[in-house]
This record gives C-alpha cells, structure tokens and sequence, in this order.
C-alpha cells in the first residue's frame, strides 16, 4: 500500500462541493514518463530492491577516542551512496511538471568531472530526465544540498510513487514524511520525525558503519573506513585499500584534467569494504549527515575526489579529520549522500528487520500493522461515521488534499489495531497532522466512553 493514496467517497463529494478538484487524473500515460526503476527491473511490481542496504549491529557500542560514533541500536544503512539511476527514478516522479524545489541542478549535465543526468523539456512542457549513458547511472549522485537529501528521505518514507500517481501528491510527497518542511520569515524550516524509517545518518551513526570494527560493544575503530589503519591507495597497492582520491602512488584518474571525470561508480573498488560491508565511504564523494557542526553547518565525512594525500596521514579521509561543514542549502561536485534506515526495536509497528536481507524494498515504508497487530474493526456503523466526519470536517476546514489523505491513512492505521500514540509518532511533532490525529481518537475515545456507560446504565 502506497501512502496517502486515495480519498473517502464523502470527502470527494465536499471537495467538488467546495473547492477545485484536487486530484488530477490524466486519461493518458505523460510524455517521458518511467516507471521508478528503469532498465530490466521495470516490470517488478512497485519499486522492489530499490536500496541496497547493510545492517549495522552491535548496539551500546563504545565511542570512538573523540567521542564520536555510539550508537544505541540497531540500524541499515546503504551499502553504497544514492546512485544517479536512483536520483533520477526520483525526479521522474516528483519533478516532471515542474520544479519548484529545484531537484535538478543544470551542473549534473554540464560539470563533466560528474556528469550524470540530462534534463529534456518534453514538447508539452513538462520534463523528464535521462541518464547520459548508462556508465553514468552507477555514479555517485552530486549537486545534492541537504535538503535535496531529506527530500529524497521523504520520497522513500511515502512510497517512492512515481509520475503516475497524483500530482498534487507527488508534489507534497518531499515536503512530509521523514523531515517536514515549511517557510517562516523566507527561511526553510526542517523538522525530523523520529519515527521516520528513512533518513540521513547522524554523524554517530556514519562513523560507525564507516569505522568501527564490529564483534563486540568495545571492538574499537580503524584508522580509515577500509578497515585500515594506513591511508588507502588509488589503484596501485593493497586492494583492499582503495579509495578515490588524490595521491602519489598513482591513480584511476588524472587529477589535472578539468574535463575528466573525477569519480568512479559505486562499488568500483570491490574489494575494499568497511566491517559492516559498506563501500565508497572513503574518498568519491563525501557525504552529508544530520548533526550540525560549531558554525551550525552540517557535517560531511569521508574526503571526496579532491581530497589530497598527505604523507603525515593528515587528511579528509581519516577518523580523526576535523568534519567539515556546509550551510544545508550548498550544492556542490563533491558531496552526495547515503540513506540510513531505522530498524524497529520492538514489533510493536513494525517487525525487526536487524537480521533479514539486506535488500529492502520501500513499499514496505507503509507500516504493516494490520498483520502484525490486533483489529478495531469491531465498532459501530455510528462510531465508524462519527470518527469520518471529524476528518472530513478537518480537511474541509484545512481546504488540502493533504488532510483528505490523512484522514484515510489514520482510519486505515485504526482499523490496523495502532493506537492513537503510534499513529501520532508516524507524523512530524507539531505538524496538523498530529492534531487531526488526535483530534479524531479524541473524539472515537469519547463516543466509545459514552457507549460504555450507556451499557453500565442498561444493566
């Protein structure tokens, strides 16, 4: 099931009875338009194996000597960075009428040290994204800002739908989610739900997966996220020591060139790994995390391409590099990004997934709590009625598709057997949805209240 995907009969009726249709239904496939995975995965039911992910264990492991890198549970985290295959499945999906957000960056066709995707303006306007061969497709994805990143997370976290679904859909699908967005005073405020199953790694949780070296809460942390403790070399020496960047001992890449490509594909160096099985955290493309630097950037680890060798083992790539940090909005050649995926301590919601493959396909981001959980289903017809106008009332009120759709995930949870708190920990704090949600129990708890002190009266 898809996220916030379809309306209540009652509530299509008050919309065309009150405002403009929200929903847009085009009678014709749009020009361009793909399907979420490309190439031969694309006749996979929905978006299957989208993310390629290693489980990160040994939870209440120690810090490493600077204090960095404890983590209190189990969590996935991509074995590679979003590649720009996958970026561009995404802005497919959310930015083929139009880009408001800026998604696409003109710099991801015309800066050839990483040139992946290619913009066509379709001739009825719209857009679609192509990638510039199919080498390029494995490319780290760059010209990323933060927020670019948390947007993605919010895809993932909706269903990754694509450019079949509703538009006005697709258009709010980057805005909540994982991280939920809104204007104040010009400025982009960002507020993570921490419920949110997809995400942008705090700095802890990157360090980890990039440096610790496992088998234990006190296993200690290797010096460069090889599994190494002596700076890694580009293509010349002990394979699995690689990492793209620059150094002496020779190289992939001719670091003069201003045309040349500057980064590999993921996975180019095989052989070199972290202890979890993650590639590519040293060197390509640093990449960003959540947690904020003194000047209140946000962290990048890892070094890139242009980092240098230094021969006192001095550099971007090494554990105990000062971060540096970058304003959430910068774009730039040599930063990209990795998912980090929460993992359920509990099958409250949903099931632990610590010990299952590392594939993970992202429809399972809709919780599947009607397996897992009991049923509310057993209620009055005056109840079920009840509870739906409270939510239609509230949407109407609102005048958004959004609460329409909300509305119906909440009932759905409901029905599923989750509570009002878990339902309310599945939305941002503070955000209207919240409200309605416990606005909704609120009223379902009163109705359930007065129908069991009718019953006390009766006997």
């Amino acid at each position: 099931m898809f996220l916030f995907l379809g309306r209540t009969n009652q509530a299509q009726e008050i919309s065309n009875a009150n405002h403009s249709p929200l929903v847009e239904s085009p009678s014709k496939k749009r020009e361009g338009a793909t399907s979420p995975i490309d190439g031969n995965q694309e006749s996979q039911s929905g978006v299957s194996n989208f993310l390629d992910l290693v489980t990160v264990g040994d939870p209440f492991n120690a810090p490493d000597d600077l204090g960095v890198g404890a983590v209190d549970k189990i969590y996935q985290i991509g074995t590679y960075e979003v590649t720009a295959r996958q970026y561009k499945a995404f802005l497919n999906a959310v930015a083929w009428k139009e880009d408001p957000r800026h998604l696409y960056h003109l710099e991801m066709e015309s800066d050839k040290k990483i040139a992946c995707i290619h913009r066509n303006i379709n001739s009825d306007g719209t857009y679609s994204y192509n990638l510039i061969d199919e080498l390029h497709g494995d490319l780290p994805i760059t010209y990323i800002s933060l927020n670019d990143a948390e947007r993605f997370c919010n895809w993932l976290e909706n269903g990754a739908p694509d450019a079949t679904q509703d538009y006005q859909f697709l258009q709010q699908s980057t805005e909540f989610g994982a991280y939920a967005f809104s204007e104040q005073e010009n400025q982009t405020i960002v507020e993570s739900n921490p419920n949110a199953r997809y995400h942008i790694p705090s700095d802890d949780e990157w360090v980890k997966a990039a440096y610790y070296k496992g088998n234990g809460i006190n296993a200690g942390y290797w010096m460069y996220p090889t599994q190494h403790d002596t700076a890694p070399g580009n293509g010349l020496g002990d394979i699995t020591n690689f990492a793209n960047y620059q150094t002496y001992n020779g190289s992939l890449k001719n670091n003069f060139l201003d045309d040349a490509l500057m980064i590999t594909t993921v996975g180019c160096f095989n052989q070199t790994s972290t202890f979890y099985q993650n590639h590519d955290m040293a060197g390509n493309v640093a990449e960003w995390t959540l947690s904020r630097g003194p000047s209140e950037g946000a962290l990048v680890r890892g070094g890139s391409w242009q980092s240098k060798y230094s021969w006192y083992g001095d550099n971007d790539l090494m554990r105990r590099a000062t971060p540096k940090s970058y304003d959430p909005s910068t774009a730039t050649n040599f930063i990209g990004f990795r998912i980090a995926v929460r993992v359920s301590q509990s099958s409250s919601v949903t099931e632990n997934r610590a010990d299952q493959s590392s594939s993970l396909d992202v429809q399972e981001v809709a919780p599947t709590a009607g397996k897992e959980l009991g049923s509310n289903s057993a209620i009055s017809p005056q109840e079920k009625a009840l509870l739906t106008a409270v939510l239609i009332t509230a949407g109407t009120l609102a005048g958004s598709s959004l609460m329409f759709i909300t509305g119906e995930i909440i009932w759905d949870y409901f029905l599923a057997g989750m509570s009002m708190d878990q339902i309310a920990a599945t939305f941002p704090t503070g955000r209207v949805v919240s409200i309605i949600s416990h606005l909704a129990f609120n009223t379902y708890a009163m109705v359930k209240a007065e129908q069991d002190i009718n019953a006390k009266n009766k006997n």
